[in-house]
């Protein structure tokens, strides 16, 4: 190599780590040992320099990233819990509206024992039944999911079930007492039965109404069964659910349900415990 194409390369490369070439030609004493020994540990320095730069860059990102996966692992605990509010305060609605509805049966059947009546047919001692929910309750499949993650599907199964037979069950009430309040507005039906007995109606009345009374009465019946086995349905899937929820959480305290006896003095009968 020609001594003006080292010098050359000399003027070209010049920075600080090669500060060596400053003459415009090349010298005899470059590669002496005092200036290889200074440019190797410039060179040395320049490397530890960019590594520990590296390094402490390094652990800034990190220590960014961790603190934005801590923010996004709370916030994601906040929505799970959220969701897992919304499914429980649903449950407890459709709980207190069967445990509503089960106190307006009984207490219809006890008004009529004690009026002396208990000999009626069951669809003539129920009066129609007012307070029912306007809408029905139904769970979200984005919010059902966290029972999935939480490794109980069968209780989001069978909440899930619990709420569209209750849904059925409102409409199923709603055909009774609309063929209930038909009844009560025929007089010769009530008006005799009730100051004289059920022998007392005339025969007029008893062939309108004798085969509708035993359907109906019938009916009563079996949606009656049906609506109390709900609600011990209703008990033990609130109770697995509140223990799923509180190991999924790792939280003793996470609020679940507890269940009233029926006829309890309260007027709801699912309360939440915390």
């Amino acid at each position: 190599m020609t001594h003006e194409m080292l010098g050359v390369a000399c003027r070209l490369f010049r920075t600080e780590v090669f500060g060596l070439c400053q003459a415009p030609w090349y010298r005899s004493d470059i590669f002496s040992v005092e200036n290889i020994m200074l440019f190797s540990s410039t060179l040395i320095g320049a490397i530890v320099g960019a590594v520990v730069a590296g390094v402490i860059q390094y652990k800034i990102s990190r220590q960014q990233f961790e603190a934005e996966a801590a923010i996004t692992e709370k916030q994601r605990l906040e929505v799970e819990r959220a969701k897992a509010f919304k499914i429980t305060f649903q449950l407890q609605s459709i709980m207190n509206s069967q445990r509503d509805l089960e106190r307006a049966i009984a207490e219809s059947f006890t008004e009529a024992a004690t009026a002396g009546l208990g000999g009626w047919p069951s669809c003539l001692k129920v009066k129609p039944i007012s307070g029912l929910p306007q809408g029905s309750e139904r769970f979200e499949a984005e919010d059902m999911y966290i029972l999935v993650a939480a490794g109980n599907p069968a209780v989001s199964n069978a909440a899930s079930l619990l709420a569209n037979r209750w849904s059925s069950m409102i409409e199923v009430v709603k055909d009774f007492n609309r063929s209930r309040e038909e009844m009560s507005s025929d007089p010769d039906l009530f008006a005799s039965a009730q100051m004289h007995g059920l022998d007392w109606i005339s025969p007029e009345a008893r062939e309108r109404w004798e085969g509708k009374v035993i359907t109906l009465s019938q009916y009563l019946e079996s949606f009656h069964s049906a609506l109390k086995t709900d609600i011990a349905e209703g008990e033990k899937i609130a109770a697995d659910l509140g223990k799923t929820l509180k190991a999924y959480f790792k939280d003793p305290n996470f609020p679940t349900l507890q269940t009233r006896q029926l006829l309890a003095p309260r007027p709801s009968a699912a309360i939440l415990d915390q």
